[in-house]
């Protein structure tokens, strides 16, 4: 007691409640003006006397009399004490603790029987966290399931945080520490509580952690990565448990180092993580680290789709009252039973609302995916196709290794998401290739025009393996209304005598063109090239070229766009998730698709592909017409080159997209003989392309007037001409760096030897 109150200046910090004897208060309160007065004791024994007569009701005869009676009683044995709030310049005359605290838990009973609430009168917790934190702390101190809260966070009070903090817009501008200290002091002012409002750093982690006694229970709400590991250390160094809620999907963390001393941090998800190393690591380094103690895969569509906002539409990610308060008592039910020992496990648990109270109507929306055509049994239609063939008595055998050079040369052309959508038969001297239809079906590949450049590639490929063999073939393209899927064939006519020497060099390039995913140099590309280019070219085709440093950063947006578009439309989306390979092992495993890893994605990239995986997160995205992000890595990608080149043909039927393909290999050769690097960047003409033929195939309106505006855009960078109806592009760079290829599928798998 003292006969002090706290100076006016000093209220605005002021945290802890003052007790006066009566005495005390008559001299005290003389010095202040303008005072607030509140004498409570009358209400307070009022339940008192209800909640020690339980028998005694009030509709029983003597209610009134005995209730006056008690009361009366009560207030002549002045035990009260005046109780002064400095920050809101009030005093209240209460009674003694031990009737206040009986009142107080009064309703607890049996819930916390008398016994379980002696226990928790003795235990102590530290928060360390004051958003998820100050909830759980009301909620304890609420329920008197703790009697000590030592609260820890460096964190003054916006506006912005009342979206889910308990305050008045009075308090912004105070320390959080403050603003909940002083809550709980209101509902209690006989809890002790101590406030760290510099935060918890490693020199006074100690301190809160063991001072006045060990705490009983550590619930760690912060968001710094740093102090979540070595909190987590020193706690199971001293057998303190640990409690955390993510206010996403309800998810809750225990981990009993009290029972458990061996127990890894975060169930292992931190793995690698100590004390001594943490803070060695870039912020973009501690990305995965954090996505992996928050289960990346299991956070809300919402989180996810809010998170590719952060820092586009939206500076921090979302926090919700709803979510915050059921942490609150999520943490604070738990709190209670590890002090009570009625819980004495760990792990990671969940209480999403969405699952358990569902729209079963929106469950039943999925994302509009066609399904791709059957691949056809190659035997059977093979039987078939070669029965229809005319046999000859002579024909120009080839050797084992001869056959497999050739397809071995065809295999390694490339095709879009590396989907290799073709199937070689050889029957006698000629090669077939047939488009396999189920491995082209794709949102991009409109119309097949992108497995048409793909198969036009691989043809190139052969005959140009072929001279090397000096084998000579004659190319012969398909059109046959029984076997749509045949595309060409190619005979092999005789060998040559003579050695091609420009073949053989073309040969070695051959195998050594790849795509060069990575950030390139925007040093000027040799005008010797654009002149070979040039040459490479059959007639109705040209090249248009971006040079200019501006025009190649134009470009580079509408790559980006097309990026967001194929992220944000289901069937795209599923697209580019099918084939993307996340290691090498898989990529191996399947020997299609695009390794990751050619992406040289930054640490910041792969973070954002854990959350791109899901079309839920996707889906919404697209619904808010949001998304701007995601053009952001490619277009970085692409701002870095020498130079932009497209292709085009004065049309696109099957032929000319075949020749269109077989001049894109070329040239893509060619580029390996210069030691340029060399990226299709070419998504957004298919998507183009899509928007002028079937523009209702994409689901959201702005996407269409995107792409509208994006081909406005283009035309204008490249001049197009009125014949334009479709144009490959693709980026160049000089580069001698060693680039991951990807891989191809055995030759068994696309390649027949047929024989009668």
């Amino acid at each position: 007691m003292n006969s002090n109150f706290t100076p006016i200046e000093n209220f605005i910090e002021h945290w802890r409640a003052e007790f006066f004897t009566n005495e005390e208060f008559q001299i005290a309160q003389k010095h202040l003006t303008n005072l607030i007065i509140y004498d409570i004791r009358e209400s307070i024994y009022h339940e008192l006397f209800k909640i020690l007569h339980p028998e005694i009701t009030s509709k029983h005869s003597l209610y009134n009399q005995k209730s006056k009676d008690f009361i009366r009683e009560k207030l002549e044995e002045k035990s009260d004490i005046w109780v002064y709030y400095p920050w809101k310049n009030t005093a209240c005359r209460i009674p003694s603790e031990e009737d206040f605290v009986r009142v107080r838990t009064a309703r607890n009973q049996y819930k916390i029987t008398p016994q379980e609430q002696k226990i928790l009168s003795s235990k102590k917790v530290g928060i360390i966290g004051l958003s998820v934190g100050q909830t759980i702390a009301i909620t304890m101190a609420m329920e008197r399931s703790a009697t000590e809260f030592r609260l820890a966070d460096f964190d003054e009070l916006e506006l912005s945080n009342i979206n889910r903090l308990r305050s008045g817009i009075t308090n912004i501008g105070l320390k959080k520490v403050v603003i909940a200290a002083r809550e709980i002091a209101e509902i209690d002012p006989f809890l002790k509580v101590k406030i760290y409002p510099e935060g918890i750093t490693r020199e006074n982690l100690d301190d809160f952690l063991l001072t006045d006694g060990k705490i009983d229970l550590l619930v760690d709400e912060c968001d710094g990565l740093d102090i979540k590991i070595v909190a987590r250390h020193r706690a199971r160094e001293l057998g303190i448990p640990v409690l955390m809620d993510t206010s996403d999907r309800g998810m809750l963390d225990v981990e009993r180092f009290d029972l458990e001393p061996l127990r890894p941090i975060l169930h292992g998800l931190a793995d690698g993580l100590n004390p001594d190393n943490i803070s060695e690591l870039t912020n973009e380094e501690k990305i995965p680290y954090i996505l992996d103690m928050v289960s990346a895969e299991q956070m809300s569509a919402r989180l996810k789709a809010s998170m590719l906002e952060v820092q586009q539409t939206i500076n921090t990610w979302p926090q919700l009252a709803s979510s915050v308060f059921l942490g609150g008592a999520m943490g604070a039910d738990t709190a209670r039973r590890i002090f009570l020992n009625q819980y004495t496990q760990s792990g990671r648990y969940y209480l999403d609302f969405e699952e358990l109270i569902p729209d079963k109507a929106a469950d039943e929306i999925q994302p509009s995916i066609p399904t791709p055509p059957d691949e056809p049994d190659w035997n059977q239609y093979f039987d078939h196709f070669v029965k229809k063939l005319p046999r000859k008595n002579h024909y120009l055998k080839l050797s084992t290794e001869e056959i497999e050079s050739l397809i071995r040369a065809a295999a390694l052309a490339p095709s879009g998401g590396n989907v290799q959508p073709w199937k070689w038969l050889l029957f006698e001297d000629t090669f077939y290739l047939f488009l396999n239809p189920r491995r082209a079906f794709s949102f991009l590949d409109v119309d097949f025009l992108g497995s048409y450049l793909a198969l036009g590639a691989a043809l190139e490929n052969f005959e140009t393996a072929a001279k090397a063999l000096h084998l000579k073939t004659q190319l012969q393209y398909s059109l046959d209304n029984e076997f749509t899927n045949l595309i060409a064939s190619i005979q092999v006519i005789e060998r040559s005598e003579n050695s091609d020497s420009t073949a053989t060099a073309r040969v070695r390039f051959l195998y050594e063109r790849h795509t060069n995913r990575l950030k390139g140099s925007i040093e000027k590309i040799d005008a010797a090239f654009f002149e070979e280019a040039e040459k490479q070219l059959e007639t109705g085709q040209k090249i248009k070229l971006l040079t200019h440093r501006a025009d190649i950063e134009e470009f580079a947006k509408l790559v980006g766009i097309a990026d967001r578009i194929r992220l944000t439309h289901p069937w795209a989306h599923h697209d580019f998730m099918n084939e993307t390979r996340w290691n090498d092992a898989h990529a191996r495993e399947t020997c299609d698709g695009i390794d990751i890893e050619t992406l040289n994605p930054t640490v910041t990239d792969k973070a954002a592909f854990r959350v791109l995986r899901d079309w839920n997160a996707l889906s919404l995205t697209a619904d808010w017409g949001l998304g701007k992000g995601l053009e952001k890595m490619s277009r970085e990608t692409v701002e870095k080159s020498g130079a932009l080149m497209m292709v085009q043909s004065d049309g696109c039927d099957r032929n000319q997209m075949l020749m269109l393909g077989k001049t894109v290999e070329k040239i893509w050769i060619l580029a390996a003989q210069y030691e340029i690097g060399f990226q299709p960047v070419s998504p957004i003409t298919f998507l183009m392309y899509r928007n002028r033929l079937y523009p209702n195939t994409y689901h959201r309106p702005w996407q269409n007037a995107l792409l509208a505006e994006a081909e406005n855009a283009f035309k204008k960078l490249f001049q197009i001409d009125s014949d334009y109806s479709f144009g490959f592009v693709f980026r160049l760079f000089k580069s001698t760096d060693v680039v991951k290829k990807s891989y191809r599928l055995p030759i068994h798998q696309i390649f027949t030897h047929y024989t009668v």
